[in-house]
């Protein structure tokens, strides 16, 4: 049965660093719910690790993750290598046998990558415990002290990371702050080593843990996000779970490619603009034509974005709707490698974060990105600081007008012509008082 000492060893051997307690609590419980073994638990974080590296601009620290390619000889060897190293304290210049022992039993279809990372640790644990069972498959008695020294400094981290993560509650998705958790339990060779990593931890404990969403959880916004969760989860539960699994793979691409901009830019740019503008109307249209593969009703209509460059003018502003984003942005990734395709109710915290993310943004009166489907320049003066949202009620979407004249309606998008229901009167409505 999957241990937490299995989690943490995993960690170590693919990402050289000790978990947080959130990391460790989330995979180990993940896991155990889904009844997974240790290589299927191998395989999921490999494919945690793609996407995060490349959503978090961590491509140099994690190459080997950066581009995942099972075809692709050279990417295995350059993963399976990093983790033979770290159980073994041999590089593949050292043993490239051993390494492309591993690398022919992936390439051959013999094992995933996931078996043959959770095999290597596997035996590397077993030197360390019946070390008399695996010594005869050594050539040398150097051979085998090396391979024992190596595997018994690995027992001794995977201890460590259990104190950090009885230290540290989460950690800050950057280069400097990982590198931080590898060098924690990089010195780490016995068990004597083990008490002081829990003063280690806790002395870079507040420079490590993310507490940028300290002061923006509400005790009421879990209970409002089921007010609209009610119809995300009908939709999901629509869906086969083959679908599903192809709109969460969409999903996450559309939020990496957007969080590696945020992590490239310090504040909106023309083109980075048009770069969200460009991601978001491709989303819209896979997503419909994902629709379409499996035959469901597409109850939405497909939306082109255009950049809001008046966002420029304001640029004071502007970066408090970019630190939004960002940071939620940072906290979906990192959410979405709970999601179980099988159990739509995993979806629920991903959706609950986006929700939170467009109410504080709302709440800025502006948006970066203008749906040219669902706006209109009413003041006819070519500024998109009157492009109005539409707004949802029981009966249709009622988009809120004003006309030269300073008259204002109320139009139903039901109805396809500019048909007025409603004259409210000739109020003297500001521009900034149509904010969506």
């Amino acid at each position: 049965m999957l241990t937490r000492d299995d989690v943490a060893a995993l960690y170590i051997a693919m990402f050289q660093r000790a978990p947080s307690k959130a990391e460790l609590d989330t995979w180990y419980n993940d896991a155990v719910a889904k009844n997974e073994d240790m290589n299927e638990l191998a395989g999921n974080m490999l494919n945690a690790a793609q996407m995060a590296v490349n959503a978090f601009g961590l491509q140099n620290m994690y190459p080997q993750y950066a581009n995942i390619d099972l075809h692709d000889p050279q990417n295995i060897r350059e993963i399976i290598s990093t983790v033979y190293e770290t159980l073994f304290n041999k590089s593949y210049q050292e043993d490239p046998d051993g390494v492309d022992g591993w690398v022919n039993l992936v390439m051959s279809g013999k094992q995933s990558l996931g078996e043959a990372i959770a095999g290597i640790v596997f035996i590397g644990k077993g030197i360390a415990t019946q070390p008399d069972s695996y010594k005869p498959y050594f050539k040398t008695d150097d051979d085998f002290n090396n391979a024992f020294h190596a595997a018994k400094a690995f027992e001794a981290k995977i201890d460590a990371c259990k104190e950090v993560a009885n230290t540290i509650e989460n950690v800050k998705v950057d280069e400097n702050t990982l590198k931080t958790m590898q060098d924690l339990i990089k010195n780490v060779e016995t068990e004597a080593d083990v008490p002081s990593i829990k003063n280690m931890a806790q002395n870079i404990k507040y420079e490590v843990e993310d507490h940028s969403g300290d002061d923006q959880q509400s005790s009421d916004s879990t209970d409002q996000s089921y007010d609209w969760w009610a119809g995300d989860k009908a939709e999901l539960e629509k869906m086969p779970v083959e679908m599903r699994a192809e709109y969460l793979n969409l999903l996450g691409k559309s939020v990496g490619e957007q969080l590696a901009l945020y992590n490239t830019h310090t504040n909106y740019d023309t083109q980075m603009l048009e770069q969200l503008a460009n991601i978001e109307t491709n989303f819209d249209l896979q997503e419909k034509q994902l629709y379409q593969k499996y035959n469901l009703q597409y109850d939405y209509e497909t939306e082109t974005f255009q950049p809001n460059y008046d966002v420029l003018n304001n640029p004071q502003l502007a970066q408090e709707y970019f630190n939004i984003e960002r940071d939620y942005l940072n906290k979906i990734v990192a959410t979405l490698v709970s999601v179980d395709v099988n159990n739509v109710e995993t979806f629920q915290p991903v959706f609950s974060l986006i929700e939170e993310m467009d109410k504080k943004e709302d709440a800025l009166g502006i948006d970066i990105l203008i749906s040219s489907n669902n706006t209109n320049d009413y003041d006819f003066q070519g500024s998109s600081s009157d492009l109005i949202s539409f707004e949802e009620s029981l009966t249709g979407v009622i988009v809120v007008s004003q006309d030269t004249q300073g008259n204002v309606y109320l139009h139903q998008d039901q109805i396809e012509s500019d048909e007025a229901i409603d004259q409210v009167g000739s109020l003297d409505f500001h521009d900034d008082m149509l904010h969506s």
